[in-house]
């Protein structure tokens, strides 16, 4: 039991940082809604500095995903999608320094968020 915690704990901690090429970074979500998040999986959001790209892994077969990202001093959306494939890669516009709300919803109303700091 020990071992188990030791690799969730070990895995936790290294999907929050950077990846090893230092131009991706994983965003970790979490469930925001209480029992409607029982029984899904968290997507799997990472951005890429480089190309400017938000990609998302999540569960399509209830639906399609809503994605949004929310400039979180500001409020102001920068960017909104429907995903209607398990894995996507979406375009954002160039995006100056700061903290990005990220809220990923399924079609069947689990929401996810999480926060992308542009440094």
């Amino acid at each position: 039991m020990k071992r188990l915690v030791f690799y969730l704990a070990l895995a936790l901690l290294s999907a929050t940082t950077m990846s090893a090429d230092n131009d991706t970074q994983v965003i970790n979500m979490h469930g925001t809604n209480g029992g409607r998040n029982e029984g899904t999986m968290p997507p799997v959001v990472t951005y890429n500095d480089t190309e400017g790209t938000l990609t998302v892994e999540a569960d399509v077969s209830v639906g399609d995903v809503y994605v949004e990202v929310t400039n979180s001093q500001s409020g102001e959306g920068e960017l909104e999608a429907v995903v209607s494939v398990s894995q996507a890669v979406l375009p954002l516009p160039l995006l100056p320094e700061g903290d990005y709300a990220v809220t990923v919803t399924t079609a069947a109303g689990a929401v996810y968020q999480g926060t992308l700091a542009i440094e």
